[in-house]
């Protein structure tokens, strides 16, 4: 008995060890100048910010990247 309810233990574990969520997220965007035409082939930078509350809650998490666009 005592070996079952250990190898239960062991699986419930495991299971909730892959069950969490990776500590990423995706994103992809269009870049458009002022006359709303592509940004194609340009370095651009960019800044993600998680905000609490509402959309102009205060900043509880800001990251800045860096990228180059493509041709689309």
């Amino acid at each position: 008995m005592k070996k079952i309810s250990s190898l239960i233990t062991l699986l419930l574990c495991a299971v909730t060890l892959f069950a969490q969520a990776p500590e990423k997220f995706t994103y992809q965007a269009v870049v458009r100048n002022a006359n709303n035409s592509l940004v194609a082939n340009t370095q651009v930078g960019m800044r993600v910010s998680i905000l609490q509350g509402s959309a102009s809650g205060s900043a509880v998490y800001v990251e800045t990247q860096t990228g180059t666009t493509n041709a689309n």
